[in-house]
C-alpha cells in the first residue's frame, strides 16, 4: 500500500471540509493523515473538531501580523515543522503567498471565488 500524503489543513470557520478530510481518513477512502490543522481565527470550531481527532492545531491571525508575508512565512513554518506534503485550504479565508518549496503543494478547496493564494 502506498504511503499516505501528510496534510496540513488551513480553516477559518466551522471545518466542515476538514471534519470530511478527518472521516475518510479514518475510513480508509482516503491515503491521507491530517498531521496540523492551521486556522485564522481562534474561535474557529473546526480548531475543536481537530482536537477531537488528536490533530495538532494552532491559529494564526492575519491581524497579529506585521504583513501578509509574515502571516504567510508563520503558517507555512507550521506546515513545515508537520512535514506536510500537501496544504488544503479548506474554507480558509485569508490571501496567503505560497512560498517555493510549497508551489505546486497547495490546494484550494472552498465553493466561493474568493482569492486564495498567489505564488
Amino acid at each position: 500500500m502506498p504511503q499516505s500524503l501528510r496534510l496540513a489543513v488551513l480553516i477559518s470557520a466551522g471545518g466542515t471540509t476538514l471534519q470530511n478530510l478527518l472521516d475518510r481518513s479514518a475510513d480508509g477512502r482516503l491515503s491521507a493523515q491530517v498531521t496540523q490543522v492551521i486556522s485564522s481565527r481562534g474561535d474557529a470550531y473546526g480548531l475543536l473538531r481537530a482536537q477531537r481527532a488528536n490533530v495538532p492545531t494552532a491559529v494564526v491571525e492575519r491581524k497579529a501580523c506585521a504583513s501578509r508575508e509574515e502571516f504567510s512565512q508563520r503558517i507555512f513554518e507550521l506546515c513545515r515543522r508537520a512535514q506536510a506534503d500537501l496544504v488544503c485550504l479548506a474554507g480558509f479565508l485569508q490571501l496567503l503567498l505560497v512560498p517555493d518549496d510549497f508551489l505546486g503543494w497547495v490546494l484550494k478547496i472552498h465553493p466561493s471565488l474568493i482569492p486564495a493564494f498567489c505564488g
